[in-house]
């Protein structure tokens, strides 16, 4: 590990505009590569990648993981690393197709991470699957399987990959498959996303409702068609430029390509997140977006819920209680599950820059709560990024407000998900120094 301190280099950027190359975007990519490799036609996201390493561009370990497990070959055991997406698709994925033994393992904290409804909706679809420590985790072996169509039921509370996961090798299920959820699912955004996805490569996809939540989901037997939808980049990784230019007292426009009002990506609703922070988005004439700081005081108390979009949770939190703002934060309680436990880990990475936020329990909910109480600190911040990518860049914009530096555990956390983070970063005036250790 490698740690870093980000210091801010505080200029008037007023009327300048700023271009931010983000990553690819890892949800809408992670679905193509899985129905690329179903419909063999990996080639595209070959050429693909082939494009952004060309053009100097690092892919993200998330994508570049999962695309290299799909590749075609004789494989005895895959390692996901850290990548939740990855392992979840995968299981599925190797549940229908895989000739032999394989076992999918990871990182310690993988291997703490809950994956039973999955499993067991696998299971009752006649997948052969042993985990080989704890029953519903990994490390896991998946042995050939015929599996059959049909229906499923499957608990979404925990995550909603679980759904995708399945939905994504569902047309090539004899019969095709009806899902039936025994909770309401967590993250809608991005099963509609996965369904949206489907239904343009070809596939019959209908959504049955009661009282406003998802009760079932019926995918009817088929293949994938070829496409060519744009690659866009992810709305994510926007967010932690969102945190800069509401944080910066005189920032720069911030520009970003191939990132559009209208995606179908579930972090597109970033820009309703960071409006009710004061931050204006706008569509640019290049196909992208721009970002603009308003004239803009907001509520005195501001009641937010990340349930649909939980990733938001760490940039909202920290911009939030930076720009002193109370607040109480709902849709929290999934984050457990995270790279790391993303609740506990905002609130000790405030702590250490002086904000003691609360945590406590309303009709069986989670609520985080920001009540303005300080504590005295002095001198750099060191922060655990807990080996979670979204911690690291989201404590990474906090040295914006945190003048005495922000110290990182380790500089490469972000690479997970955006490796050209720090690049992009200094353009807002954040400055790295390595601390040799």
């Amino acid at each position: 590990m490698q740690q870093v301190i980000i210091t801010y280099d505080e200029l008037d950027r007023t009327g300048y505009r700023e271009s931010v190359l983000l990553p690819l975007s890892k949800s809408i990519f992670a679905r193509e590569a899985v129905v690329s490799a179903l419909s063999g036609n990996i080639k595209k996201l070959i050429d693909i990648l082939a494009i952004e390493r060309n053009r100097g561009r690092e892919v993200s370990q998330d994508i570049d993981i999962l695309f290299r497990a799909l590749i075609p070959e004789h494989k005895q055991m895959v390692d996901v690393g850290a990548s939740g997406t990855a392992l979840r698709l995968l299981l599925s994925y190797f549940a229908l197709t895989t000739d032999t033994e394989i076992i999918l393992s990871g990182s310690e904290r993988i291997k703490q991470r809950p994956l039973t409804p999955l499993i067991e909706a696998l299971r009752n679809l006649g997948a052969h699957i042993d985990c080989l420590e704890m029953d519903g985790y990994a490390p896991i072996k998946i042995g050939k399987s015929n599996l059959r169509g049909g229906h499923v039921s499957l608990d979404p509370g925990i995550s909603s990959q679980f759904v995708t996961s399945l939905l994504l090798i569902a047309p090539y299920l004899p019969g095709g498959l009806t899902i039936e959820f025994l909770a309401p699912p967590v993250s809608v955004p991005y099963i509609h996303m996965t369904v949206e996805m489907m239904i343009y490569y070809g596939i019959s996809v209908d959504i049955k409702k009661r009282c406003g939540h998802i009760q079932s989901i019926r995918v009817r037997q088929g293949t994938y068609r070829e496409g060519d939808r744009a690659v866009e980049r992810d709305w994510s990784a926007a967010a932690f430029f969102y945190m800069y230019e509401a944080l910066a007292d005189y920032p720069a426009t911030m520009v970003f390509d191939h990132l559009y009002l209208d995606s179908i990506q579930g972090d597109v609703v970033t820009k309703e997140y960071f409006l009710s922070l004061g931050i204006l988005t706008t569509e640019t004439e290049e196909k992208g977006i721009a970002l603009d700081k308003l004239d803009y005081k907001g509520p005195d108390f501001i009641e937010v819920d990340f349930e649909d979009c939980p990733d938001m949770m760490p940039a909202w939190v920290v911009t939030a209680t930076l720009l002193g703002l109370r607040f109480e934060a709902k849709g929290i309680d999934n984050l457990k599950y995270k790279e790391s436990d993303r609740v506990l880990s905002v609130m000790s990475g405030l702590e250490k820059i002086g904000y003691k936020l609360t945590l406590h329990n309303k009709n069986q909910q989670l609520i985080l709560r920001n009540d303005l109480k300080r504590l005295p600190v002095s001198g750099p911040a060191y922060i655990d990024t807990c080996n979670d990518h979204r911690i690291a860049m989201a404590f990474t914009m906090a040295a914006i407000k945190y003048r005495d530096g922000i110290v990182l555990s380790n500089l490469c956390d972000a690479d997970k998900s955006f490796p050209n983070f720090a690049k992009e970063a200094q353009k807002c005036g954040l400055v790295y120094n390595v601390i040799d250790k």
